[in-house]
Formats: C-alpha cells, structure tokens, sequence
C-alpha cells in the first residue's frame, strides 16, 4: 500500500473468479443469440481487435490511472475479468462451432483430441515465447516491477498478428450455414445426409457386403445340390448369412448324401 501498488484480499480474487465464470456463460447465451448471422471470419476479427483493447486496460491497471480516475482496484477488476472473458468465449466459439460443422462423421473424438491437443499446444507455446521476451526485457521482478509496462504494452500489440491469418485459415461461412454452404467435401456432406435420414456412413457398405455373402452363398449350394435354390430356400440361406453361420463344402456333401 505504501508504494500504491493493488492490494486485493484473496476473497475479492475468489469472487472475480465467480463472476469470470458466470462471464463465460453470458458470452456463450450472447454468441446463441447475437451471431448467429455474422460470418465466422467477422466474428474472429473484431473479438480479436477487442481482445487487443482488453489487454491494454491491463496497463492502465499498472500504471494506476485506475486510481488517478477514482475507480477502485476492486471494481476495476471485477470489470476486467467479465470484459474479457466474455470476449473471450466469443472469439473462441466459431473454432468449435465450424469445427464441429466439417467434421466427417464417425472420427469426432478424433477431431476433438487434435483441436484439445493444438489448442494446448499453442498455449503452451505462447507461454514459453513470453517467457522469452520478459527475458529479453530484463524481467519483471519485485517489489520495482520494473518494464512491466513495456511488457504488457508489447503482449497487448502481438494481440493483433491472428487477424492477419484469419483469412487464410477460417472457413468462409457462418454459424447458421449448413456444412455444404461452407463448402465442406463430399466425405461430409454425404456423411451428414445419411445420418439425417436415420443410418450410418457405413450402412450402405455393410448392407452391400451382406447381400455379396448371401449371393456367393447360394450359387454354392446350387454348384453342390446341382439344383436351383427356391425363394424360400434362399431366404433361408441369408437369414444364416445374416447370423453369421458358414457353410462349408463338407457339409452340403454330407447333406447331398442324406437327401
């Protein structure tokens, strides 16, 4: 306090924690509500620019023009975490939401764990460059603090470098857009269809395959029998078929010398 640096009681940090929790569901109802309409790119960018401007209220916090304007540090804060969080969950609902849109169907924990993995992977990767550039600025020690400033002033800049690939790697599309209007494969959109009409991808393989074994199953008992199966008879065969039973050319010779 002496130095008039912020003093939060660790109370006030559990509570904005609360309201920053509570920021993320307001941010998912108001992207429900709100976005549907906007382009995924449109909803990248300007999220992304307001994210910018999020993080420079982080130096105004530092160099306590907070206090210079007669807003307590407390009610600053609380301001801060709801802010950003709920730009947060903004910016990223369309990486889920388009993701979730061109997924082919049947590898969707496969999606999942490469989009948790590359997302954890770029975190992990930013933390280790801004450890790099805090060195490079001397680092940030106390009870001085000394280039906190110019090091949030650069993180809160850099802010702005995804902009600048969001029309290179964001889809065209919106969130109201169907996976073929985004300009999905055929590996999805075929896919997506024979799930809207109650099957699977693989039904129509599977039921093609069924029909091989049951022909092939037949015409081997006619080879055998030396006679044409009946409908009856056939149906028979591909009901067996259908429980997986064989047949083997031991026991229609076996048959053959009962009859």
């Amino acid at each position: 306090r002496e130095r008039g640096y912020p003093c939060i009681s660790p109370i006030v940090f559990s509570w904005v924690n609360v309201a920053g929790s509570a920021a993320l569901v307001a941010g998912t109802a108001l992207y429900t509500s709100a976005f549907q309409s906007w382009s995924f790119r449109k909803i990248i960018c300007y999220s992304q620019l307001l994210l910018v401007f999020v993080n420079y209220i982080d130096l105004l916090w530092v160099m306590r023009l907070n206090i210079a304007v007669g807003i307590p540090d407390e009610v600053f804060l609380f301001g801060d975490e709801v802010l950003g969080d709920v730009i947060s969950r903004l910016n990223s609902m369309p990486f889920f939401i388009f993701a979730a849109k061109l997924c082919p169907p049947n590898i969707e924990a496969s999606m999942f764990a490469l989009f948790m993995g590359l997302s954890n992977f770029g975190s992990a990767a930013g933390s280790y460059v801004g450890s790099g550039v805090l060195q490079i600025f001397g680092g940030v020690r106390p009870p001085n603090f000394e280039h906190l400033q110019h090091y949030i002033a650069l993180r809160s800049a850099l802010r702005i470098l995804p902009v600048i690939l969001v029309p290179i790697l964001v889809p065209y599309g919106s969130p109201a857009d169907t996976a073929a209007q985004m300009g999905a494969g055929v590996a999805v959109t075929d896919g997506l269809l024979g799930l809207s009409d109650g099957s699977s991808p693989a039904s129509d393989n599977e039921s093609s395959s069924a029909t091989t074994s049951c022909n092939s199953t037949s015409n081997l008992l006619e080879h055998e029998m030396g006679d044409t199966l009946d409908e009856t008879s056939s149906n028979k065969v591909c009901s067996f078929t259908d429980r997986e039973m064989s047949f083997t050319l031991d026991d229609v010779q076996c048959t053959q010398r009962k009859s």
